[in-house]
């Protein structure tokens, strides 16, 4: 940590700017140190929400930023990400860039496809696709999962996890699942050399209330996910987000990628029906 702010004192010297999120308290202290413009970001009311003799001595602009990534922690990034992007136009500018050339540049920034995206399609009912790869990874979109899916709805979630990682905590998956969600549909997810049923049945161990299948094929794990998602539900598909490839048996295979199977399933269940009508 030291280092650190070793690192970010030698970079942001010069330009006397330090960007920091309203509840890091280690960097609120070094900030009383150094002689920073402190451009201070928030996802939370807190700030917003301040007496005025709080805010009389802050300088606080409130303003909105429209992004497609889902939950808290993604509104912190691109919080985070907006504040940096703000200090590196004054940057520019100050060093002669007009303003007018340098603000169209910035209007439009691709998302990482695969990270906390909700698909937006025909289905009367949320998908959201996360390559999350850790166990508090999985709690923080399950927890954003059960604050916006209604009482009497369900979480459904497709995931599987990787052989040979992790291979004492697989039962914290199962457990942080069970938590929240309905039906868990376990499937392969880079076994690598070991078998993908033998890591399901692993995660099974943590899981003792949620309805719970394995679908080795990915593909139909997903598509059965879609299937059984009623109105008002909320599906989740874990893992691998948009990544091209699955590791079976040693050998890297094609994957579509989770973000393009949904898309893919959503065009042939409502094309189907499209249809039969």
């Amino acid at each position: 940590k030291e280092d650190l702010f070793k690192i970010e004192k030698d970079l942001e010297d010069y330009y006397k700017i330090l960007d920091i999120h309203e509840d890091d308290n280690e960097h609120s202290k070094i900030v009383k140190i150094m002689n920073f413009v402190v451009n201070q970001y928030s996802y939370s009311p807190k700030i917003a929400s301040m007496s005025e003799e709080e805010s009389k001595n802050c300088d606080l602009s409130e303003f909105y930023l429209n992004g497609y990534l889902c939950g808290n922690y993604n509104a912190d990034q691109i919080c985070g990400n907006y504040a940096a992007l703000v200090n590196a136009l004054a940057i520019l500018h100050e060093d002669g860039y007009p303003l007018e050339e340098l603000v169209p540049l910035c209007r439009k920034v691709n998302i990482i496809e695969g990270c906390m995206q909700n698909i937006r399609g025909p289905q009367p009912f949320n998908i959201i696709v996360d390559v999350g790869h850790t166990v508090d990874s999985f709690e923080k979109v399950f927890e954003y999962a059960a604050a916006i899916t209604p009482e009497n709805r369900r979480i459904i979630t497709v995931f599987g996890l990787p052989g040979g990682r992790e291979t004492g905590r697989r039962a914290e998956y199962g457990k942080a699942a069970d938590k929240e969600c309905s039906l868990v549909i376990l499937t392969e997810r880079d076994s690598r050399m070991e078998k993908a049923e033998d890591i399901a049945a692993q995660i099974m161990e943590g899981i003792s209330d949620a309805n719970t299948v394995f679908v080795e094929d990915r593909y139909t794990a997903i598509r059965q996910a879609i299937e059984l998602a009623n109105p008002g539900d909320m599906v989740l598909i874990l893992g691998k987000g948009n990544e091209n490839y699955l590791d079976i048996n040693g050998e890297k295979e094609y994957w579509i990628g989770d973000v393009n199977a949904v898309r893919n399933i959503l065009h042939e269940l409502y094309e189907e029906e499209e249809n039969a009508k």
